[in-house]
């Protein structure tokens, strides 16, 4: 089993790693603010006064990671006949989550209220050449538990994705969805994305 990246949480590869390194250090920057955790950036919630805590992800944090991805493709799955059975994604699916972030650069945050995970983000970097401006953070994964949605908590998450990017110096930020996921879709355009691509799919019959 692979293991989790470092509390850093980004690409420590070989390759390129002096770009690598730099924006480690500039994410770090965001997520660390006067000695502060970006987890002190709060919402507190309800009449018990639960606080919401976006922080770095660690390695104790994978089990969680996992049943939240399990989650998601539950609910997917309603949405899209094709999708497999939660059930029946491999536990070496988190651990693919954390290689392509250390080889292309992305990072990992989580949100966290008490002692439960309720959420998570994942983003890598990627260059497009044929775009005037290439560097952009592709947000692979974005999670939240089904009692914590329409709270803020996504809403946070991608705070946290758009603030890495930025202290980066890298201002273009996308993320896809299934286009029968209103919510999610409706989400995203309430906070500032558009759509720039349609994609299409056609089910061949093989034949006989």
């Amino acid at each position: 089993m692979a293991s989790l990246p470092n509390p850093a949480v980004f690409a420590t590869a070989d390759a390129a790693q002096g770009e690598k390194r730099l924006f480690n250090e500039q994410i770090q920057a965001t997520l660390t603010s006067v000695g502060r955790s970006l987890g002190e950036c709060r919402l507190r919630r309800g009449m018990m006064n639960t606080e919401l805590i976006i922080r770095r992800c660690k390695p104790s944090d994978r089990s969680a990671i996992d049943a939240l991805n399990r989650s998601l493709q539950a609910y997917e799955a309603s949405l899209r006949l094709t999708r497999i059975d939660a059930d029946a994604i491999p536990s070496s699916y988190v651990d693919e989550i954390f290689s392509r972030i250390r080889k292309r650069i992305g990072g990992i945050v989580v949100a966290e209220i008490g002692v439960e995970i309720v959420g998570f983000i994942a983003w890598i970097r990627d260059e497009d050449a044929l775009e005037l401006d290439p560097p952009e953070v592709v947000i692979t994964d974005l999670v939240v538990s089904a009692p914590h949605r329409r709270s803020g908590v996504g809403r946070k998450l991608l705070k946290a994705a758009e603030a890495a990017a930025v202290t980066a110096g890298i201002t273009r930020i996308s993320v896809a969805t299934l286009s029968a996921n209103t919510d999610a879709r409706a989400a995203y355009e309430a906070m500032g994305f558009h759509q720039v691509m349609v994609s299409y799919e056609k089910h061949l019959r093989l034949l006989t």
